[in-house]
């Protein structure tokens, strides 16, 4: 009787570690596929980022400077990641020629708002990551409105004239980055300011700078 027992228990015994073994296989095989996917998902955007260091070599050796992307850049390029990518290729080297007329640095940061992506025929999923990146665009710029704002204002405050000298160096930047700043983003700082009347309230009626990009008309150098 106890022969019989014992041997039945070593059958449960043994039902139980095949069991065991088959849930531990299981277990492995999703794992091993769960990791094989986000190796598939990784390889694309690993393949962009590697393209897009490739042409940020080449942009440097072609203009002698040495161009970073910024954190907020990388994040725009991962957005790009397995898509035709011609389009950020194109818009990285208009970066490029436009940061090398302002910076004379020999490193040269670029940022999200600097790559502007052209698409021809765009996707649902395009249009709204474009939308995205608007937003994202049009946030920096209200942010740099308030900081000459805020700089329009103390320069008065201080009993100084609100030329962009003064205000560039209330800043800690230089009179003719802020004129390349407006050619750059004059359309969109004048639509801001028309759809919110208090944005830049005091500096939109009398910095000449963006007085003139409210009007519509490009900014000439000026240090005055």
């Amino acid at each position: 009787m106890c022969y019989s027992s014992c041997l039945a228990m070593v059958e449960i015994l043994k039902l139980k570690e095949k069991k065991t073994q088959l849930l531990t296989d299981n277990i492995k095989h999703k794992d091993k596929t769960i990791t094989g996917l986000k190796r598939e998902m990784e390889i694309p955007a690993e393949r962009t980022r590697k393209i897009v260091r490739e042409k940020l070599v080449s942009l440097g050796k072609l203009y002698g400077k040495v161009f970073m992307l910024t954190k907020d850049a990388e994040k725009l390029v991962d957005e790009y990641a397995g898509d035709n990518i011609a389009p950020l290729l194109k818009a990285l080297e208009e970066a490029a020629f436009i940061k090398v007329e302002v910076y004379d640095n020999s490193q040269i940061p670029i940022d999200d708002t600097d790559i502007i992506v052209k698409q021809d025929a765009p996707s649902e999923t395009a249009v709204e990551r474009q939308e995205s990146i608007l937003e994202k665009r049009h946030s920096k710029i209200i942010a740099y409105l308030e900081r000459l704002e805020d700089a329009y204002n103390a320069t008065i405050e201080s009993g100084l004239k609100p030329t962009a000298v003064n205000i560039a160096e209330t800043i800690g930047l230089s009179s003719a980055s802020i004129t390349m700043w407006f050619n750059k983003h004059s359309e969109e700082a004048r639509r801001l300011c028309e759809a919110d009347i208090n944005l830049c309230k005091n500096s939109r009626r009398f910095f000449d700078p963006l007085k003139e990009a409210l009007a519509g008309k490009k900014n000439k150098s000026k240090t005055a």
